[in-house]
């Protein structure tokens, strides 16, 4: 069943769902903005970028600084086409897993959903939930070839340019923070912006319903195989679906060198 659960916290509501049905009653019940982006987290992590869990509020913009240069001078021999702006340039390192003052966010909310209950719960702390922001056009990085993602006066969402199939397929979307020193980390929690608070709302679901919504979002073709399309992907893919034929080639064996079971074709 949805519930409201409250709406003071930090100024935004926050929801309880335990199905995606919930979790569509939800969205069918709010006026979402054009521009909405989700986020799912496995756990009630604070709304902040990777890289203020790795620096202090001094050292970030130095630490950036060289990560951002680094990073473009040593993936130019694998890079096919190169991004035209600083912003690409920041989405691709954030999406290769460097630590970047972006935040992963998707136009997509089922995906969202996917991502908040994609692990297997480790304990009751686990707390799937689903971040949304209904972002308005003044929010929006319109013109990527003016202004600097370091340099940016308010925090910002921005849509990259398709440079990866993930990318286009996760219908990704980043938010870019601002630098603000006063603060500890050296951003303001998205949920504390005294300017953008007001545009998130929160669906929390319990950590026992996670592995009957992945069942049903797999159902509807929302799982790994679709939403991470590369060849590790495939790999698995057909081995996955290999195993599940009758006459399975692939054949379970004793390996006289360990003493143990070896899978070979």
């Amino acid at each position: 069943m949805l519930q409201l659960i409250t709406t003071t916290l930090y100024g935004h509501p926050v929801w309880h769902a335990e199905s995606i049905e919930d979790f569509e009653e939800f969205l069918r019940g709010r006026k979402a903005s054009q521009y909405s982006i989700y986020r799912g987290q496995d756990s009630d992590w604070p709304l902040l970028p990777y890289i203020a869990r790795v620096a202090t509020r001094k050292t970030i913009l130095t630490m950036e600084s060289r990560l951002h240069e680094t990073f473009i001078a040593e993936s130019q021999p694998y890079v096919g086409v190169p991004p035209k702006n600083e912003w690409d340039w920041l989405a691709l390192a954030q999406h290769h897993g460097l630590c970047t003052r972006l935040l992963d966010w998707t136009r997509d909310p089922l995906i969202a959903l996917w991502f908040a209950v994609k692990s297997r719960p480790r304990n009751a702390e686990f707390k799937p939930e689903v971040w949304v922001f209904d972002a308005d056009a003044d929010n929006l990085v319109n013109d990527k070839t003016q202004g600097s993602p370091f340099k940016t006066d308010l925090t910002r969402v921005f849509i990259p340019q398709p440079f990866h199939p993930r990318v286009e397929v996760q219908m990704a979307a980043f938010v870019v923070f601002r630098h603000m020193l006063e603060y500890r980390e050296g951003f303001c929690e998205l949920s504390k912006n005294k300017l953008l608070r007001r545009r998130l709302a929160r669906v929390k679901f319990p950590h026992y319903k996670a592995r009957d919504i992945r069942t049903e979002l797999n159902k509807r073709g929302y799982n790994r195989f679709n939403l991470f399309p590369d060849l590790d992907s495939t790999c698995k893919r057909i081995v996955e679906r290999l195993k599940r034929r009758p006459n399975n080639p692939i054949e379970r064996t004793v390996n006289p060198l360990r003493g143990s079971t070896a899978a070979h074709w």
